[in-house]
């Protein structure tokens, strides 16, 4: 596992087994120590989760320092041979009310989960939020995500065997949808109603089926990794509101040959975007040839072309 960095700021946390009593330790760094000293069973990374990552709002460390956290969480929890699902394995779910973190993770007979919608007369309260780590590992298939969801936490759905996902809202105003939400989807073809309006880190990397998925109009960053490694992908199509795409994000997609960027706004190119993607045509709008040229990659300069029709 590779050295993670953190930064320090306010908020650390004084240690008594110091040499000094006024050494500082940054809190991530003391949290980290303790998850990687959690027993190799379930019962301690839950544990560990309750006490250390369920409570972001109260964290005296960043958002930066719990998204690594979390990855390293991640990776131990799929290091387990048994997660030990907190409910009985079950083949079909429907009505589900609750979304609990590792409510179902880790369920080998579980395909589909139908969550309650609380826009429907008679169905009581529905499913606001699905939580970190709730369908983890686990074989479902085919879910359905109601309009009253907004949020999708992180890792949720990562390495189930989803084949597609329609987040496609009616009444729904907003959805956040956390990183590595679907992570190692090996089955997922195509995502629809995609309307978060960041993909956040590694949300999508390792779906090496994907093929197919509708973002936002609105959608202003694509984080770290978002697609690495999505075997699958042929084509992109950036929306005019587009600022960010982060390092890595398409990294290793090994069939993307054409990118296409609707706007003049991207602000920030990180590094390796596009590494491993034999990209031979990137189309943008008439004009702005010159200002591409500038932001991307030297080696992508002889394959831009402008066009006034980027549809």
């Amino acid at each position: 596992m590779k050295t993670k960095k953190f930064t320090t700021h306010a908020g650390c946390v004084k240690t008594e087994n110091r040499q000094s009593v006024d050494l500082e330790l940054n809190p991530a760094l003391v949290k980290l120590e303790m998850l990687n000293k959690c027993a190799g069973n379930f019962t301690s990374l839950q544990k560990y989760y309750k006490e250390n990552l369920a409570d972001f709002e109260n964290s005296v460390i960043s958002p930066e320092e719990i998204w690594i956290l979390q990855e390293v969480f991640y990776e131990k929890l799929m290091a387990l041979e048994e997660l030990n699902p907190l409910k009985e394995d079950v083949e079909q779910a429907y009505e589900v009310k609750d979304v609990a973190p590792f409510s179902y993770m880790g369920m080998k007979s579980l395909k589909e989960v139908e969550l309650a919608d609380d826009f429907v007369p008679g169905h009581g309260y529905g499913v606001k939020q699905v939580l970190p780590f709730s369908f983890t590992k686990s074989s479902l298939e085919k879910i359905s995500v109601p309009d009253c969801c907004d949020f999708i936490g992180a890792f949720a759905f990562a390495g189930t065997n989803l084949k597609e996902i329609d987040l496609t809202p009616i009444n729904r105003t907003g959805l956040i949808v956390q990183q590595g939400a679907f992570m190692d989807c090996k089955f997922l073809v195509s995502v629809l109603g995609m309307h978060d309006l960041d993909i956040d880190r590694r949300e999508f990397e390792g779906c090496i089926s994907l093929a197919e998925i509708e973002v936002s109009d609105d959608l202003f960053k694509i984080s770290n990794r978002a697609f690495k490694g999505c075997k699958s992908l042929t084509h992109f199509v950036f929306p005019e509101s587009l600022l960010e795409l982060d390092d890595e994000a398409f990294a290793g997609c090994s069939k993307l040959e054409r990118v296409i960027f609707l706007g003049s706004s991207l602000e920030l190119f990180g590094n390796d975007v596009f590494t491993g993607c034999p990209i031979n045509e990137v189309i943008v709008p008439e004009g702005y040839r010159e200002f591409y040229e500038g932001i991307l990659p030297s080696s992508l300069a002889s394959v831009i072309v402008e066009s006034n029709d980027n549809q």
